[in-house]
Order: structure tokens, then sequence, then C-alpha cells
């Protein structure tokens, strides 16, 4: 075969999620693509076994060699841009769709155990929209498509900043299935655009009432981070090692928020206070100083200082970086997003 002159850029790969109408079963039906900032790809989790047996010679024989790809983990980490359509997926996935949220949003709930989906059974309906998502992998090459089913999304991270990526909102996303991959398929068709231009996120979107501790301050960036574990269990009982029934939080369920916030005399307690904290740091940023009324933000009730505080210089003002992680009071909802 001769070689071939074609030639892409890491640009050309596109990615799509969409949510799953039955848990484990492919859904193509306008797909979301996103703008992703990578070209990412599938850690396959996979086991090549290549035992030593016995028979003719020392070493190991082609006839042991084998490829195990069912019921293992399989990650897909990407970084990308989002819009009101994008975070939708992701926080209503990753954090859970709470009923009666005041403002409409996603949060990890108190007395949070496996979140709105509860355990999902493959084969089974979700509750909500994303409950499972089915996501494709897309090539520049026609008919090449990864779908992969049953994912899930163990960890988020959100993150915006006044003085990095041109004040940008981005996401780092981590995907997860023990789900077969099924390759070489038909590239989905009519898929919705991701958002771009100014109904892009930009970290002033944000924040036009910030408030730390109960006072107001002047915030340069934040980084949400947070993780929901998932438990994959059975699959020896499916063809395919697909798990019989997929749950949220089994593995240590985990949000923190960083905010970097001018050091005045609204803020000079807190860097002290991390060496002695004895009451929880409330935290609400959003585009309304009425929580209920805003449309775009974050609050979390509980916050905990778990790393020293570091000054930093941003535009020659002083400001520092203070790391809360959000715990359950046993009344409050430990954290929400509404986007």
């Amino acid at each position: 075969m001769a070689i071939s002159g074609k030639t892409y850029s890491k640009t050309q790969w596109r990615l799509a999620l969409q949510g799953e109408t039955t848990i484990g079963t492919a859904n193509t039906t306008t797909m979301q693509l996103f703008n992703i900032q990578d070209t990412p790809t599938w850690d396959r989790g996979a086991i090549r076994s290549m035992p030593l047996r016995s028979g003719i010679g020392r070493f190991k024989k082609e006839d042991d060699v084998n490829f195990i790809e069912e019921n293992q983990l399989k990650t897909c980490t990407f970084n990308c841009l989002v819009g009101t359509d994008e975070m939708a997926i992701l926080l209503e996935n990753h954090y859970g769709n709470e009923s009666g949220l005041t403002p409409a949003g996603f949060a990890f709930e108190t007395g949070y155990t496996d979140g709105a989906a509860g355990e999902m059974l493959q084969g089974g309906s979700p509750v909500g929209t994303y409950d499972t998502l089915t996501a494709a992998l897309i090539p520049p090459e026609d008919n090449q498509t990864e779908l992969a089913t049953a994912c899930v999304i163990s960890n988020l991270v959100i993150r915006g900043d006044l003085t990095a990526n041109d004040t940008l909102v981005e996401c780092s996303v981590t995907l997860v299935t023990k789900n077969k991959l099924a390759v070489n398929q038909a590239t989905p068709g009519s898929m919705v655009a991701y958002t771009a231009g100014d109904d892009v996120y930009k970290v002033f979107d944000f924040g036009g009432s910030c408030q730390l501790n109960s006072a107001d301050v002047i915030m340069s960036g934040f980084e949400i981070t947070s993780s929901n574990g998932v438990g994959f269990v059975g699959g020896a009982c499916d063809a395919d090692g697909n798990p019989q029934v997929i749950v949220r939080g089994l593995t240590d369920p985990m949000v923190q928020c960083a905010l970097t916030v001018k050091y005045d005399d609204n803020t000079e307690d807190l860097p002290q206070t991390s060496k002695d904290q004895s009451l929880p740091i409330p935290v609400q940023f959003g585009n309304n100083a009425t929580w209920t009324a805003a449309t775009v933000g974050f609050k979390g009730t509980s916050g905990w200082i778990v790393d020293n505080p570091e000054m930093t210089d941003v535009e020659g003002a002083m400001f520092f970086t203070i790391n809360l992680e959000y715990v359950d009071d046993g009344t409050n909802d430990i954290f929400e997003v509404v986007a």
C-alpha cells in the first residue's frame, strides 16, 4: 500500500456528549459538541494477559496472549470552554439535579449518599436527563468514531481567572465507564454546535456579588474542584462484562473551592484564621446579591481551610489564595452551582 499524504491537526478531533434514555445504550441523537482544547483519547485500562505457560521452549507462547477489555475501567480526560448548555450536562451528571433548588441549579445536597440518580441499573431508565452519558470521540476520518456508553463524570474542575485564559471559564472533565467501547462507528449526525463567542462563560459572569465569610470581597479568580466517585458493580453475568449497577458517591465525594481575593480590611483575618479556625467559612459568588435570584454563581456554607493561604501580586495589588473544603453541616446543601 502506498503512503498517504493526508495529515491532520489536533484541532480536527471532536467530542460530543448526550444523555442516555436507556442506561448503557448509545444515544447519538443531537449530541452536544464540546469546545475541547486538546485531543482526548480513551485510556482503555485493558489487560494484556501474557502468562508463561508450559509447552515447547522457554519463552511465552503466542497462543497464550489475551487482550481483555471487558469490565476494565476506561477513562477520558479533556479540557473545554463552556456555556449554559454544556455546563448543564456536566453539572447534572456530576452533582445531580436537586429537585426544588432555588435558584434552579445543581448541588451536593446535605446527607448526600448517591445523588439524585440513585443506584442506576444497566438497561434501566435514568431519573434525570444526564444521569449517564454517551460519549463520542470523533476523528476527522469518517466512520472511525469511538462510542462509550454509561459514562459518568468522576472529577470536575471549574476555573476562571481575570489574569489567565483571556478571562474565559474552563472546565477539566474526567469521564469514566466500564462498558465496552464501540469502535469504527458512524459519525453522529445533527450534532449541536458548542457555545462560542460572547456566550462562553467568563470569570466575571460568576462574580457580580462576591462574599467570603459574609464580607464583601474583590475576587481575581476561583477554582472549584470536586470528585464524585463511582462504583461499577457486577459484570460477570453480562456477555461484554458491562457492570450491572452504577452507584455514585461510593469513594469519598469531595468539593474544594480555591479563591484568590484582595487583601484588605475585609479579609485581613483570613490568613491568620488558617491557624486557628473554629467556625466554618461560607462563600457566595453570583451575578445577583440575592442568592435566590442568581442565574450564575456558586455557594458553599461550611468551608474549612485546607492549607495556608498564599500571598500573590495581581497587577500590583496584594491578593491571597485561600483553599476551602466544603463539608456537610447537616442542614444546608454542601455546595451549589448555578449556571
